[in-house]
């Protein structure tokens, strides 16, 4: 089996996208919360890390631990629109778990799909989002706040292993961080930092989250 692929068929293409919408909200953004299951543990990373070779590690050690054979990453636009102007479609990527690494990740997500695709997933996209064969875990990160978030069903001790968990940090920090970087502000805003917390600081503590909060982080 190849180590990644871009769907060849129809039937392909959709199957890849049935396993992303299984687990991803695409019609949403930051702040309201992007996940199908309305509970879980979060963590964040910045968004260039997700969009780099190093984040191959986190998939692979991701898929291991909720029984995975196979992951998909993809890039839509905002109302979770899967063409690019109308005409080619946004690149939607398979990889095997067995051969994911660094390096197979890199490629993949860098890769020319081909002529019916507008461009790579790096460095075109603005919105990617991630998922295991299992769904057990997701991601979604978007380059408008320089963030990236990831669900698991998994108990907040065990979401972060010790050999990756320097690519990730607490929600506070990612918003005086990686934000603050994106609005290019000193302080972020605290309509901003309240959306956020509304939708997100019960997750990550690890918490059942109360879907009410879809409501009270409606934007800004």
């Amino acid at each position: 089996m190849a180590a990644w692929w871009f769907p060849s068929t129809s039937a392909q293409d959709e199957k890849l996208w049935s396993d992303i919408n299984r687990d991803v909200r695409t019609e949403v953004l930051l702040p309201k919360w992007p996940f199908v299951q309305r509970t879980g543990t979060v963590r964040f990373c910045a968004w260039d890390d997700v969009l780099s070779g190093d984040f191959g590690r986190v998939f692979r050690l991701l898929c291991e631990a909720h029984g995975d054979t196979e992951m998909s990453i993809a890039t839509f636009s905002q109302g979770g629109q899967r063409e690019f102007s109308g005409v080619r479609k946004l690149p939607i990527v398979r990889l095997d778990v067995a051969e994911l690494d660094d390096d197979s990740y890199w490629e993949a997500i860098g890769a020319d799909p081909g002529p019916n695709y507008a461009f790579p997933i790096w460095p075109g996209a603005e919105i990617v989002a991630a998922t295991g064969s299992t769904g057990g875990w997701s991601l979604w990160a978007e380059v408008e706040w320089e963030i990236g978030v990831i669900r698991t069903t998994s108990l907040a001790s065990d979401l972060v292993p010790p050999s990756i968990a320097t690519m990730f940090t607490s929600l506070d920090t990612a918003i005086d961080v990686y934000m603050a970087q994106a609005l290019r502000t000193d302080e972020v805003p605290q309509r901003i930092r309240d959306s956020f917390h509304a939708a997100f600081k019960d997750a990550e503590r690890g918490r059942r989250r109360d879907p009410a909060s879809d409501r009270t982080s409606t934007g800004l």
